[in-house]
Order: C-alpha cells, then structure tokens, then sequence
C-alpha cells in the first residue's frame, strides 16, 4: 500500500487542520511567502517532488492540477543543471500521461494537458500541469484558464476550488512509477 505524504509550506503547523486527513502526517518544512500551504505529494524524483495543491487553479471535476516543485529552489529553468533540465522535462511528460490515463479512467474526460512554468506569485521555479475536461464548467473546454491577477484575487473569488483527492495521489503515483518503468521513459536522456 503505498503511503500518502504530505509536503507543508508554510511556518505554522496546525495538527487539527491535518488529522482528519492522515494521522501518520510528515511535514518537511518549506516557506512560501508565509503562507500556510498544505499539500498531497504523489510521487518524488531525485531533484523534484510532485504536489497536489491545497488550493487549486482548476477544480477536480475541471481536470485538476498538479505542481512540480524542484526539491532546492531555483530561480528559473535557466539554473537547472543539464540532468536536472532533462529530468524536469521527463517529468512533465510523464506527469501528463499519468493524469490523462487516471482522471480519465476516473470519469474526468481529459481532452488536454495545459503546462505553466509561471513563478508570478511564488519567485522560483515550479511547473503547473492543469488537465482540461471536456466537460468542465468553471474552468470550460476550449477556452484559456481565468486565472484572477493576485493571489488575493485569486484567494477571494477561487480559493475554495475542489483538489485531487488523495485517491486520485494515489493512483497518480502508481501510474507515474508504472510509466517510469517503460521504455521510453526508462531510456530518456
């Protein structure tokens, strides 16, 4: 049975906020301009982890988000080193695939993957993957993601959005491992 982790960003810990979620909680400490982000992680590499953000850009019924956070922070892709660049790009394929297979199958019709490397709000490197359900409703099919300008903004009109679930971590992480494993993932360089 694979273990869901939870990545903390934030300074503050507030045990009664998690333990309906997960007793068995580890919470590696990250800061975020001092906000309190609690986040599922679905799988780790050797330079990067991905999250489910606790306050999604896109609702799950949408098509979800996933971020990809480097495990040191950079300031943008520019500071990768060549294995690390080269293991960022896998991942977001990887990534991907993972999330069209599983929320599909999960009754989420993905039509599309939308990628973003923004650090707008956050000043580092981190890489959004928004799926995009051809039956979304806030976040509709065919058109660009509303995402407000400020993450006050953001906060006040979008900030209660439904997330991934940690089912869906779960069969994330298992289809990413399972994807890692295949040829063209296993000999990417």
């Amino acid at each position: 049975m694979q273990t869901i982790q939870f990545v903390y960003f934030g300074s503050i810990c507030t045990r009664s906020k998690i333990s309906s979620v997960d007793r068995n909680v580890t919470l590696p400490a990250h800061t975020v301009e001092n906000e309190i982000l609690l986040m599922l992680t679905v799988h780790r590499s050797a330079h990067f982890e991905i999250v489910v953000p606790e306050r999604p850009h896109v609702t799950r019924r949408d098509g979800g988000h996933l971020i990809i956070n480097p495990k040191v922070a950079v300031e943008d892709r520019t500071h990768l080193t060549r294995e690390q660049a080269i293991e960022l790009v896998k991942l977001t394929m990887v990534v991907g695939e993972a999330m069209k297979t599983v929320l599909t199958r999960s009754g989420i019709p993905i039509g599309r993957i939308n990628y973003q490397d923004n650090g707008n709000w956050r000043h580092e490197l981190h890489v959004h993957l928004y799926g995009r359900s051809r039956d979304a409703t806030i976040q509709p099919w065919g058109t660009f993601l509303q995402i407000p300008p400020t993450r006050e903004t953001f906060n006040a009109k979008m900030g209660n959005l439904e997330p991934l679930n940690a089912d869906d971590a779960r069969e994330l992480g298992a289809e990413i491992e399972r994807l890692l494993g295949i040829k063209k993932y296993r000999e990417f360089s």
